[in-house]
């Protein structure tokens, strides 16, 4: 296996339109295989978006992928100002409606990248044709409305992760045809809060 020790971190956690974008090219052969990318922001309405993908930049590279489905639902139940406040989130946001009305608002289909973690295996797993895929999202919002000369708060927050959590690593496989030829692989990376990644190696076969 050809071992690149890469431990290179990519975007920040807090910013307004703040975009990174690094092509690696992880086998040094002058040619980019792949594009991480990280965006923070925080616009003036008040709502925060983190997010990070990955971009396949070389043809002859594909990433093991899955249809990710998550349902998000909402939670309507009065804060301790006797003040409505819905709250919406998905399942792996952690959130749990304990003291409100909770409804189903939609379910989400993702494709996303398989995201593995050591000891896993890859059987019967498919190689994806698509180039661009999400490791981690997060968005945060907050609209104050004014109603009968009351407050009525609602609260929106959506987290989705797409498999990959805080201070988590996991790994991506791929595999780069050349001809005849088959080579498989993994990234190794983690995200913090949604908007910053850390790339820890890329492995290939010989």
């Amino acid at each position: 296996m050809n071992i690149y020790h890469l431990n290179k971190t990519i975007g920040n956690t807090w910013g307004v339109n703040s975009k990174y974008l690094y092509n690696l090219d992880f086998n040094k052969d002058g040619w980019d295989d792949f594009a991480l990318y990280a965006w923070a922001d925080y616009s003036p309405g008040g709502i925060k978006t983190n997010e990070s993908k990955i971009i396949i930049v070389n043809n002859k590279i594909s990433l093991i992928g899955q249809d990710n489905i998550d349902t998000v639902k909402s939670c309507t139940f009065l804060n301790n100002d006797s003040l409505q406040q819905t709250i919406e989130y998905n399942t792996l946001s952690g959130y749990k409606c304990e003291n409100g009305i909770q409804r189903i608002r939609r379910i989400d289909t993702v494709f996303t990248s398989f995201f593995f973690s050591q000891g896993d295996t890859i059987e019967g797993l498919a190689f994806s044709g698509l180039s661009e895929f999400f490791l981690s999202s997060r968005t945060e919002s907050m609209n104050y409305l004014i109603w009968e000369g009351n407050v009525f708060i609602e609260f929106f927050k959506i987290d989705q992760h797409f498999g990959l959590i805080n201070h988590e690593p996991k790994y991506l496989v791929f595999k780069m045809t050349e001809g005849n030829s088959v080579k498989l692989g993994w990234i190794k990376l983690e995200t913090i809060e949604s908007s910053k990644i850390i790339l820890h190696e890329v492995v290939i076969e010989k």
